[in-house]
């Protein structure tokens, strides 16, 4: 399988290589992820100025990594249509703070997922308590072996 990880808090944020080393248990994996924190910036997109798009140092050895000046929405669409990476699923997180109610709308790691789904691909958006390190650091007892087993993403229906 291969991953597409993203966020909305930068592309050299905790969670989010956190949730890269998970990732890599089960495929490939791509980073690209804003270049600096996109919080609250929900479902925009970047139409009408240019916004750079870099390779930068992988954030785990082996997993490529772009760093985007613009929204996570954009860095999936970069992912998809300029880039051109082969992925199945975009895992977008693990944001530094809840997701729920209200403000699933205002969430950048939300619209990623959303995004994903316009592309076509599989998505899942992750979130945490708050934005401490310590306690994102406790995302790392999630159990990941026993979630990722159970959810066959091969049998997810399209646009899920």
């Amino acid at each position: 399988m291969n991953i597409l990880v993203t966020n909305d808090d930068g592309y050299n944020a905790f969670g989010l290589k956190l949730l890269v080393k998970h990732a890599l248990k089960y495929g490939n994996v791509y980073v690209v992820a804003p270049k600096e924190e996109q919080s609250g910036k929900s479902h925009s997109l970047t139409l009408r100025k240019h916004y750079a798009v870099e390779k930068c140092e992988d954030v785990m050895p082996g997993v490529p990594t772009w760093k985007v000046d613009s929204t996570p929405a954009d860095c999936v669409r970069i992912a998809h249509y300029y880039l051109k990476l082969d992925f199945d699923i975009v895992f977008s997180g693990i944001n530094a703070g809840f997701n729920i109610g209200d403000d699933i709308i205002y969430s950048g790691t939300t619209a990623a997922a959303t995004e994903a789904i316009l592309c076509g691909k599989k998505a899942i958006a992750f979130s945490n308590t708050c934005a401490s390190k310590e306690i994102v650091s406790s995302f790392s007892k999630f159990n990941f072996s026993s979630f990722f087993p159970i959810l066959d993403f091969t049998e997810l229906p399209e646009h899920s």
